[in-house]
């Protein structure tokens, strides 16, 4: 028994150590179904799915009830007066294109007209005191008599104001340039003798023919006009006989009284005074300045009311 187990171990021992080719001459033999490989496919992990986290929303604040207290109106902040604007009129155009502006206000049926700046740059300031003047009318118009209307050139002279000269763009002074008896070619200035001052002829000039025909359109019941700077008041007869000399001398506080620095023809206040029976007072400030708004203004007045007391026609 022993013997054929021993012998039994010893063959499978030959067996095994045979090689694979040699036990498969020995004779047909089962193949062995080899085992199934166990293969371990792990399973994924999901991917974790980011979820925002949720905003927070405040609670809404409850909402007041209705107050029952009315709320006050604001109060309305300060504005300046109310302009009462002017009509702006172009009468004529200046020898380089420059227009010529004359401004109404009222609605009365007769004019005063106030003219500033004929003589140009050195006399700026009169154009600064009639555009002064202008707006203290538009802004209190109540100061203006119901039956009068105001007419006012603050700038008769555009060119010589924008070019820096006191004559036109062709040198003439247009002060010297009117049909008056005593008109001349040759005229004098604060700078002394300047021939051909006066023009080749009365009206010569396209400044003062514009000017002319708003006078004689207009047909003023007073002409105010400014001038710098030897701080007086002149007046022709009309503007003496009418009162209207006296009221603005006495109103201003100017000396009044007659040029006499130099001979002066031609000149526009004693055209409308002494040729068109127009009651003119000529205004020279006391420099070339300021303007001297106030003592003006209240000249002015004096005479607007004067005419409107008793007007000359």
């Amino acid at each position: 028994m022993e013997s054929a187990l021993a012998a039994c171990c010893l063959l499978l021992a030959l067996l095994l150590a045979l090689p694979a080719g040699t036990a498969a001459a020995a004779g047909p033999s089962r193949t062995p179904t080899p085992a199934p490989t166990l293969t371990f496919t792990p399973t994924p992990s999901p991917r974790p799915t980011l979820t925002p986290t949720p905003t927070r929303t405040a609670a809404p604040s409850p909402t007041s009830p209705p107050s029952l207290v009315p709320t006050p109106a604001p109060t309305p902040l300060p504005t300046s007066p109310a302009l009462t604007a002017a009509h702006e009129h172009r009468f004529g155009t200046s020898a380089e294109g420059r227009p010529l502006l004359a401004y109404l206000l009222g609605h009365g049926s007769q004019d005063v007209l106030i003219v500033g700046d004929i003589h140009g740059a050195p006399e700026v300031n009169t154009a600064a005191l009639v555009w002064s003047m202008l707006e203290t009318f538009e802004r209190e118009p109540a100061l203006l008599p119901a039956q009068l209307s105001l007419v006012v050139v603050p700038e008769a002279n555009p060119d010589g104001l924008a070019d820096g000269t006191r004559e036109l763009a062709d040198g003439v002074d247009p002060n010297r340039n009117w049909p008056t008896a005593d008109w001349s070619p040759d005229s004098f200035g604060p700078d002394g003798y300047l021939p051909d001052g006066g023009g080749p002829a009365p009206l010569s000039e396209p400044e003062t023919q514009a000017l002319a025909a708003l006078v004689t359109g207009l047909r003023p019941v007073a002409v105010l006009s400014y001038h710098s700077a030897a701080g007086l008041v002149m007046g022709g007869p009309a503007a003496r006989a009418g009162g209207l000399f006296d009221a603005y001398v006495e109103a201003s506080g100017y000396l009044g009284g007659y040029w006499t620095a130099y001979p002066v023809g031609g000149d526009f206040a004693q055209w409308c005074d002494d040729d068109l029976s127009i009651p003119t007072v000529e205004v020279e400030l006391s420099d070339h300045l300021h303007p001297e708004l106030d003592r003006n203004l209240a000249g002015t007045l004096a005479v607007v009311q004067a005419v409107a007391r008793n007007p000359p026609y």
